[in-house]
């Protein structure tokens, strides 16, 4: 697994946990989430939805970013994008665009 996306998907799912109540809630979301990233670690794969959430929170994680932080969010969404591509999720098939900072 390539060390960008291990990172991107760790940060993801960090963020993604605490808003569903912490690493250790048992609320069916932190549930969902712990089962994702169990794939995740194991394989190295994700649901489409799951694909989707994370882009969603790495464009956010961009345009949020402080300008000392906004080029390691751009290469981390440029990452996620382009994992995306590779497998074809939700019509990333020929984006693979890079973003300017």
């Amino acid at each position: 697994m390539d060390a960008t996306m291990d990172r991107v998907m760790t940060g993801y799912f960090r963020a993604a946990l605490i808003e569903a109540g912490g690493p250790e809630a048992s609320t069916p979301a932190a549930e969902y989430l712990r089962q994702r990233q169990s794939l995740w670690r194991e394989r190295a794969a994700m649901e489409p939805s799951t694909a989707a959430e994370a882009l969603r929170w790495a464009s956010r994680r961009v345009t949020t970013a402080e300008d000392v932080t906004r080029p390691e969010a751009l290469e981390d969404r440029n990452a996620l994008e382009c994992w995306m591509a590779d497998r074809q999720i939700y019509g990333f098939r020929y984006i693979r665009r890079t973003l300017q900072s």
